[in-house]
């Protein structure tokens, strides 16, 4: 096991990066913004494995790539291939990518997820800005000895989804004739799916919206004092008087077919970002 402190492994990384730009604006790519780094220009793509520490993400559609780029007069660095839990990945290497933003000197960060609608009035393909989260994983990415270089011990959460980012990504919904809306994201392990009365009690929490990732990486920003936003995208609605399967090929066709208007929003929104 490598003796290196999470400092020095993220410092390595960055230091691997720090000669394509100093970015102002980081994206993790997840579902339904596969695409985004394609709106970067003058930019520079190197794969995970050619940046220490960081490890490969293994689900479909996220390929693991980093992209260094603009987008108006900011320098953006992006993500591509989000990395879970479930996947066996400790939250140390989820989250490894926001520390590296945070070394980098990163002040805002987007984020996007695939999501399940517990929300009633909420239809598949609806994109929902999260403003709050329930945290049901098993592990905190904090847990453990403090570095103090990396944040405080106990950062505060009551502002864990920035106002600012929030009130931009509503504005670019709006440009784009979105209703701007708003959930609470509950994050899961996974990977399985959840069962009817899962969905039954988690909505009754207060959950709008549900899914396997996101968490660990907004609670690290957060300690990182970097301003952070999510969208979500519904991808399957749960109606609690008629049950209907969901797959994974579903939940990336719905993804996938909203993804122009995500990029659209994200892009949109890094334009207000460096206007701040």
């Amino acid at each position: 096991m490598d003796s290196l402190s999470l400092y020095d492994r993220a410092s390595q990384a960055a230091d691997s990066l720090s000669s394509y730009g100093s970015p102002l604006i980081g994206v993790i790519q997840g579902t339904g913004l596969s695409r985004f780094a394609g709106q970067l220009v003058n930019k520079f793509a190197l794969p995970y494995d050619d940046i220490p520490y960081l490890s490969q993400s293994t689900v479909p559609t996220h390929e693991s790539v980093c992209t260094i780029g603009n987008i108006g007069s900011a320098t953006v660095i992006a993500f591509s291939g989000r990395l879970h839990y479930y996947e066996g990945h400790s939250m140390s290497a989820v989250t490894f990518p926001v520390r590296v933003m945070q070394l980098l000197g990163v002040k805002y960060l987007l984020m996007s997820n695939a999501a399940g609608g517990l929300n009633p009035l909420y239809t598949d393909g609806d994109l929902v800005i999260v403003r709050d989260h329930i945290n049901t994983f098993p592990e905190n990415p904090l847990r453990g000895v403090n570095d103090p270089r990396l944040g405080v011990t106990f950062p505060d959460l009551s502002e864990a989804y920035a106002k600012s980012v929030r009130s931009a990504l509503s504005q670019s919904c709006q440009e784009n004739a979105l209703s701007p809306l708003e959930g609470t994201y509950l994050g899961l392990q996974g990977p399985s799916l959840e069962t009817p009365a899962e969905y039954r009690y988690y909505r009754q929490m207060g959950a709008d919206l549900i899914g396997m990732s996101t968490v660990p990486e907004v609670i690290v920003a957060n300690q990182a004092g970097i301003e952070t936003g999510v969208v979500s995208v519904v991808t399957n609605t749960f109606d609690a008087d008629r049950v209907n399967k969901t797959t994974i090929d579903d939940v990336i066709a719905t993804a996938e077919a909203v993804e122009p208007t995500l990029i659209k929003v994200i892009t949109d929104t890094i334009h207000k970002l460096q206007e701040i």
